[in-house]
């Protein structure tokens, strides 16, 4: 490597201050490491040297033993007690005694102490560590560069140690703020005051200051140490000034400290340093250091322990272990160690591209595994720490390298043996009821090695049986994970569950915790954390003093519970860095002073220092329990959510859930149904085998799903034939899967697969429902109460006019009646207008349930849902939300519009019905059993609300998808629910229930509306139109027409449709259905003109004498023009001066009137009515056209495009302009979505952040929110949130065969492939941010003829016009033959050859594939061989019924038959449909 530039004056400094020859230790100083000392650490009281450390004297402890208050201390830490100088090599320094010795960190207690006391008195550490003491020595600052891990903080620690310095540590993240450095205002007898933080603390009482993670901290934030790094000088919001020690110094000659400290000037201690902990950027993501930062450091790389360097450690760990094998693990280390680096250089390997980073104490746990279960499969082991294969789901050619590496070092086992490497835990002992900590031993058997005799392993464990009810099923799959998890926790670890959502990794973590008597403490986590929130939450007294209160987390490890990170996945990128020293060292400082400590490391406080509890608890030092384990959960990281960084994957060893087989399935199955057999069961478990295989998430029954739909199954056979058995199961997974709403291809193989199992399904259209189904009890209302005290909640019952004839609704509110009756929290999913909240109301009220009422919007976050805190007097007063009064009264929660709030939001419902929910203000919502639970783990139930037994949810959303694009709650937590689809009623109910609005109005008028409707939603499923129409239209239409009889059916139909007028697409279809039912209304007349208004106005006897109706506009168009140029592209609206504006008169723009031509400039379109574009004169007109075409003229002079060409292109255009249009509009929706803003917090502007109440009562700045583009977390430019910056990548491949021009003469084939390819040309025009598109053609020639090619696109009309006439061409001069297969299987491998957000293959072609023998379920498995690959057929031309037939033998989904091209935008549409949620 190349020696690192290095500052003149530290050079100087570093020479002058040599100890011995002066050139040597300056050349091991800036080049590569070279042995040239003996490598021993000497600490002497005397003039002789005294060895206190080497490698000859590491002694392995035992890898099964738990730690205990016994363990011993390092050598170092004895050596340094009572020594006055330490040497390494050629460099002394001399030592002092501290005062404080709780605030000097040590090993010795930490997870792994005996491991790194031995790695860091190797020779490549004590090169590191000599390298430390020379710029101690010398007074400079140190930046420790690194990978991941704990190796940089660990040599920190080891430094502060031997040298016997005190420390102040702080992990940096991107919340970091001022505050948090230098002093924090604190409220005190309701008097403001400033408390020193870490920096200032540090400074003035001579300590060393470690600041981890300088990367993650914002770039304005660091700077403010700037002076105090160079001269030892900074300014307090209190108004001292830190000084110099030798400035101060010199002013004592001249005045005294009595007076300096008037002054305000503090001295700072010259023992103060700061040693700072940086992973390089890049490879690695954060922010550059700014060099004025950077200047101020002196620099060091930390490299990772080398081959030699391990062995003999992990021949140490595990002496029972073939010295090959451990070779081969240390091997491997190594060779994914160096991904971490930077790959700029010209040897790097593909494996080596980017960082694939082992961890850094990876080769120490695999070994200790080793030791410990000796039988353990390897690759189990080593997946449990570097899961690979999770890590890099998305990207198989990455996975293979990394197999491939590990083949060669035989480190690849073909047997899975599961996450426990073969182990089965067969036996738990209990334990000893004085021990201290509790422990626990399980007998571990092997399940392949028979002979083996049984492995006992003692495991830490808590003292709080858990008795009561548990939703744990024992499968296979589960069991297998429990053994994972118990081996884990043998070995000391913490873990990991990474599986996607109802997998069940809750339910595990509850028999984890069940079969270790383990109290849990379940942390919801959610990307509105901040680094705060992790650790601890600032609050007020009730005399209002500011005070600190402990999070979950921190409350876990004082208490030694389990804690429960629910959804590591949600937080921001690089937010749990702030913990990995608890996870790492067990060793925390918190926001308020105080530290948590090894528990070993507290106890050796009292019994070495003589520091008694009550020292110990004024200094605010408290141990961390040593029962404390930390289990996270998340699902797999995705390109799209990469969240299991570098550092992340050091913390935890992981366990993959695999998705759940058949076989645990028919085990749930069994659970519910016992040993009873029916063919309705049956049924189910051949459903659950023909999903087995499905790639589509939403086709698959999720656990708690199944367990649903078995439990609803097994109470319907009581009753029921098996014919209704089997039709209930149909409708049980429709409603459960969701099938209204799924995209047509998922909702076709869904039908499919319900259909091979046998499985009955009804037409749940409501006028097939027999009268019986609807009981005459269905619609009476239940008194709330007859009880006095209940009678007060009358006020909080619904009251709702609602008309209870409706089968549809009926039917539906008597299953959400079976659904409460078990218990169930109910989901109500529709369009808009279908009376969602109609029939949760009118629900409520038949049951006389008391209700509370809360609506979710764009900017509800976490707080607002919970709790409202508010400052009264000083002090922070928490006013409970609707869902907290709900919980505790046991009410019904109405949650309405839940898909308009972010997922993140929305998430933490899953706790609440879990029955263990955090709240902002720190209490918590338990379930009766949690209760218990804590009730015996604690003797209280401490500062909890306890969830009333009949508490219930009914939470209300839009349908997910195109067009609503809110979040998708039923994908995030839907399985949670009971779900239910509210529909438009059908046509008889629908007609009666508009008769109940509207008597008087004639029955004929009511059923054409409804039918018109009926319609108009029929066009909408299949994509023709962007709205649903919806009852509410039609009942607010009927509603006028009672109450103004006088009115016209097109008067009370504009209130309607006035929205779709200024539509040309809309307004068509909205009138051709309206025609259908004998509507007849003038295409000119459907938006009523001024002259025809006016005449109703004349027509009217009694004349009003105030009317606010106003023209159109009063604005006459003077003559056309191009119009002033606007540079910033400020959207205009209206007028006649600036060209690109819309809705004005004259200029070149859109939607206006009297402008030559049409100019886009990208801004919202505001269209004025047809009847004020006709109202301009004859003159005015010819001139705006004659002055367009003169430029269309020198438009196509420029792009070199003829009219007779222009002509042509527009042959083609003409033909799809409308579909063109359609298919804009979803890709418009879309990009939209992807660009909503979010809440950038600690502001100085902006709205009040109810999270920074209490900083703002004491007087902090930075307390407001504001809402902006997403940026990037390091680099400060925009992103989407949660798309990321990837493109979607789409193939087309069109058939250019010579049977498209043979056969275009019968059936216009050709001419359809054409105007699709103009289709998606023109649709796809100005989305190159997020579509990235190529267009390639198969003939007889050649299975790939590139006609777009990525990245690409055409720029103009003549361009689009040449790649129609090269297809055309191809098509009439090509050689007979086809190559469809091949060009099908060349689209899917080469799709994914760059990186993208998502992948599709959409393959246009006739039908013609009989002619040349082409088996089309060969096609479609070609389409789907790469489960990252959406791949489609659309077949735009056949002989006879060809194409149908291809369809129907194609896999499900994957073809569509679209013989006219206007059905083309609704196929795309229904292939888009699924990704926008994504």
């Amino acid at each position: 490597r190349p020696p690192p530039p290095r500052s003149l004056v530290h050079v100087c400094a570093l020479h002058s201050s040599s100890l011995s020859a002066p050139f040597q230790p300056f050349v091991s100083h800036i080049l590569p490491r070279r042995s040239f000392f003996a490598g021993k650490v000497f600490a002497t009281s005397s003039s002789s040297p005294v060895t206190c450390a080497s490698m000859s004297s590491f002694q392995a402890a035992s890898s099964c033993s738990i730690r205990s208050a016994s363990s011993a201390p390092s050598e170092v830490a004895k050596a340094s007690r009572g020594a006055k100088s330490l040497t390494i090599g050629d460099v002394s320094v001399r030592l002092q005694e501290c005062t404080s010795p709780q605030n000097v960190p040590a090993l010795d207690g930490t997870r792994s102490a005996r491991h790194y006391d031995s790695l860091l008195q190797s020779e490549e550490m004590l090169h590191d560590l000599r390298w430390m003491l020379q710029k101690d020595r010398i007074g400079q600052d140190m930046l420790l560069l690194g990978g991941p891990g704990p190796l940089k903080r660990r040599l920190a620690t080891r430094f502060c140690e031997m040298t016997r310095r005190e420390a102040e540590f702080v992990s940096l993240s991107r919340d970091t703020t001022e505050s948090d450095l230098k002093q924090r205002r604190e409220i005190a007898a309701q008097s403001s005051f400033f408390v020193d933080q870490c920096v200032v603390r540090a400074a003035t009482q001579g300590r060393v200051l470690v600041l981890e993670g300088l990367e993650k901290a914002e770039r304005n934030i660091l700077p403010l140490l700037n002076n105090l790094l160079e001269n030892r000088e900074m300014s307090l919001e209190d108004g001292r000034f830190l000084v110099a020690p030798e400035r101060y110094d010199r002013l004592l000659e001249a005045y005294s400290r009595a007076e300096l400290d008037q002054l305000g000037l503090v001295r700072v201690s010259p023992r103060f340093r700061v040693i700072a902990l940086a992973m390089p950027v890049p490879p690695y993501q954060g922010n550059s250091l700014d060099p004025p930062l950077r200047s101020r450091f002196q620099g060091r790389n930390i490299f990772a322990p080398s081959l030699s360097t391990q062995l003999p450690l992990l021949s140490a760990i595990a002496p029972s272990v073939s010295r090959p094998l451990l070779t081969n693990v240390a091997a491997l280390s190594q060779i994914l160690a160096l991904g971490g680096e930077s790959a700029s250089g010209s040897n790097k390997s593909e494996l080596l591209s980017r960082p694939a980073e082992f961890p850094e104490t990876g080769s120490f746990h695999v070994a200790r595994a080793l030791e410990t279960f000796p039988n353990a499969n390897v690759h189990s082991v080593l997946s449990a720490i570097y899961p690979y294969r999770t890590f890099h789901r998305d990207d198989p050619t990455r996975i293979q390298v990394v197999d491939s590496a590990l083949r060669r070092l035989n480190l690849l086992n073909d047997t899975e043996a599961g996450p426990a490497g073969g182990y089965v835990a067969q036996e738990f002992l209990p334990p000893a009821s004085s021990e201290f900590p509790p422990t626990k031993a399980i007998r571990w058997s092997h399940q392949s090695k028979r002979d083996a005799s049984d492995l006992v392993t003692p495991v830490s464990c808590g003292n709080t049986p858990m008795g009561g009810k548990t939703s744990y099923v024992e499968t296979e799959s589960a069991q297998c994970t429990i053994d994972g998890m118990l081996m884990l926790h043998a070995l000391d670890r913490d873990v990991c569950l990474l599986g996607s959502r109802g997998s069940g990794k809750t339910m595990l973590v509850q028999q984890f915790a069940r079969l270790l008597d383990y109290p849990t403490e379940t942390f919801p986590l959610h990307r509105d954390m901040s680094h705060r929130d992790l650790l601890q939450r600032r609050t007020t007294t009730n005399s209002g003093d500011t005070v600190w209160q402990p999070s979950p987390l921190v409350v876990a490890a004082r208490e030694g519970r389990l804690a429960v990170l629910d959804n590591i996945d949600r937080l921001p990128t690089g937010l749990l860095s702030v913990i990995q020293s608890l996870i790492q060292d067990r060793e925390l400082s918190l926001f308020d002073g105080s530290k948590l400590i090894p528990y070993d490391r507290w106890l050796r406080l009292q019994e070495e220092d003589g520091m008694t509890l009550q020292q110990l608890s004024d200094a605010r030092v408290y141990p961390v329990h040593p029962s404390f384990r930390v289990v996270a959960l998340g699902t797999p990281p995705r390109k799209n959510n990469p969240y299991l960084t570098s550092e992340v994957s050091q913390l935890f060893s992981f366990i993959s859930l695999p998705n759940p087989s058949v076989h645990d399935q028919k085990g749930i199955v069994h659970s519910v149904f016992g040993d009873r057999q029916s063919s309705a069961r049956s049924a189910l478990e051949r459903f659950l085998i023909e999903s087995e295989h499905e790639t589509e998430s939403s086709l698959k029954l999720s656990l708690r799903q199944l367990v649903r739909v078995a439990s609803k199954l097994q109470r319907t056979m009581e009753h029921s034939t098996d014919e209704e058995a089997l039709l209930a199961l149909g409708d049980l997974l429709h409603a459960n899967l969701l099938s209204r709403f799924m995209p047509i291809p998922a909702r076709k193989r869904l039908e499919e697969m319900i259909d091979r199992a046998g499985i009955m399904t009804s037409d749940r259209t409501m006028d097939a429902i027999p009268a019986a189904t609807v009981t005459s009890a269905s619609s009476e209302t239940r008194p709330a109460s007859t009880s006095k005290e209940n009678s007060k909640l009358d006020h909080l019952v619904p009251d709702v006019l609602f008309y209870d004839h409706i089968p549809s609704q009926q039917v539906l509110m008597q299953e959400m009646e079976q659904d409460f009756e078990l218990g169930e929290h109910l989901l109500l999913i529709g369009n808009q207008g279908v009376g969602k909240n109609k029939v949760a109301d009118r629900f409520l009220q038949r049951l006389g349930h008391a209700r509370q009422y809360i609506q979710l919007h764009r900017d509800t976050t976490v707080a607002s849902l919970t709790v409202q805190q508010n400052v009264v007097d000083g002090k922070l007063v928490s006013s409970p939300s609707p869902l907290v009064i709900a919980a505790k009264e046991g009410h019904v929660l109405v949650i309405d519009e839940a898909d308009k709030a972010p997922t993140e939001v929305v998430a933490v419902l899953k706790g609440l019905i879990d029955g263990d929910m955090l709240l902002p203000d720190g209490r918590r919502i338990l379930s009766q059993d949690h209760l218990d639970r804590l009730r015996a783990d604690s003797g209280s139930f401490g500062d909890c609300v306890p969830i009333h037994p009949n508490f219930r949810m009914v939470v209300l959303a839009n349908r997910p998808g195109w067009p609503f694009l809110g979040n998708d709650f039923f994908g995030e937590c839907g399985d949670f629910f009971a779900c239910h689809v509210v529909d438009n009623p059908d046509a008889d109910s629908e007609v009666e229930l508009l008769h109940s609005y509207g008597p008087n109005v004639s029955l004929n008028i009511i059923r054409a509306l409804a039918e018109a409707f009926s319609d108009l939603r029929r066009k909408a499923e299949e994509g023709v139109l962007s709205y649903p129409y919806s009852t509410r239209e039609a009942v607010q239409l009927i509603k006028h027409l009672e109450t103004y009889p006088g009115d016209t059916i097109s008067d009370a139909l504009e209130n309607v449709f006035s929205f779709d007028a200024y539509d040309p697409f809309l307004k068509d279809h909205v009138i051709e259905s309206l025609a259908k039912v004998g509507f007849r209304i003038s295409r000119d007349h459907f938006l009523p003109s001024l002259a025809a208004r006016q005449k109703v106005i004349d027509s009217r006897k009694n004349k009003l004498t105030m009317s606010y109706e106003r023209s159109a506009s009063t604005a006459k168009a003077t003559g056309p023009k191009h119009g002033k140029i606007d540079d910033t592209n400020e959207p205009h609206v209206g007028g006649n001066t600036w060209a690109g504006g819309t809705g004005g008169r004259d200029t070149a723009g859109m939607g206006g009137k009297g402008g030559p031509y049409r100019l886009d400039v990208g801004n919202p379109i505001h269209q004025i009515s047809d009847a004020e574009k006709r109202n301009i004169s004859r003159e005015i007109e010819e001139s705006a056209r004659k002055m367009g075409q003169e430029e269309l003229k020198r438009r196509l002079e420029q792009i070199d495009m003829s009219e007779y060409e222009n002509e042509a292109y527009d042959r083609f255009f003409n033909s799809v302009t409308t579909q063109v249009e359609q298919l804009r509009q979803i890709l418009e929706s879309l990009q939209s979505k992807s660009k909503e803003r979010v809440w950038f917090r600690n502001q100085g502007t902006g709205d009040l952040d109810e999270a920074k109440l209490i900083e703002g009562v004491s007087g902090e700045s930075n307390i407001y929110k504001r809402r902006a583009e997403e940026q990037d977390p390091f680099h400060g430019g925009p992103r989407a949130p949660r798309h990321g910056a990837l493109k979607k990548r789409i193939r087309f491949v069109f058939d250019v065969s010579g049977s498209m021009y043979y056969f275009n003469r019968a059936d216009q084939r050709l001419q359809r492939l054409l105007e699709t390819a103009v289709l998606v040309m023109e649709s796809f025009h100005g989305f190159d941010d997020k579509y990235d598109y190529s267009i390639v053609g198969h003939s007889g020639d050649s299975p790939e003829i590139d006609f777009v090619d990525y990245g690409q696109p055409p720029k103009n009309r003549k361009e689009r016009l040449q790649i129609l006439q090269q297809m055309m061409a191809h098509s009439q001069y090509c050689w007979s033959g086809d190559h469809t297969i091949e060009a099908a299987e060349k689209a899917v491998k080469e799709v994914v050859k760059e990186e993208a957000d998502e992948y599709f293959v959409c393959l246009v072609s006739d039908a013609n594939l009989r002619r040349y023998h082409i088996d089309p379920r060969e096609l479609g498995h070609l389409l789907s061989a790469d489960e990252r690959v959406q791949g489609f057929a659309i077949f735009i031309a056949s002989l006879w019924n060809d194409a149908e037939r291809i369809r129907k033998e194609m896999p499900p989904g994957r073809a569509f038959v679209c013989l006219d091209t206007a059905s083309i935008p609704s196929t795309f549409n229904a292939i888009m449909r699924s990704s926008i949620l994504k």
